[in-house]
């Protein structure tokens, strides 16, 4: 598969999977001319879980660190981590809400 299908499978721009290759996190072969980058199995399952860490919101160096030792403690660490995270945030976002409604009602 070639870097503009899996940009459209990803709905990423084409830049994104080269940046990804270029930190290290996708090893895509090359065509036999060397032009052209060709994402195997091995290759697509890089960078579907490079992804999947990016939608999850894991930093870069949290990703290269858990792709290159394959922790699972650790991985689960920093889920806990930003559920703790996004708890916080939804509970701040709630406050929120009411304040705002609260202010609206003196309008």
């Amino acid at each position: 598969m070639k870097i503009s299908q899996v940009s459209k499978i990803f709905d990423i721009p084409a830049e994104t999977p080269r940046f990804i290759e270029r930190e290290g996190f996708v090893h895509p072969s090359r065509s036999g001319d060397g032009q052209y980058r060709e994402y195997g199995i091995k290759a697509f399952g890089e960078l579907f879980d490079y992804m999947t860490y990016r939608k999850l919101g894991l930093p870069l160096k949290d990703i290269e660190y858990y792709m290159k030792t394959g922790s699972l403690d650790f991985l689960s660490d920093k889920m806990k981590h930003k559920e703790f995270q996004l708890a916080h945030e939804i509970s701040r976002m709630g406050l929120l809400k009411t304040y705002i409604e609260a202010y609206r009602k003196k309008l």
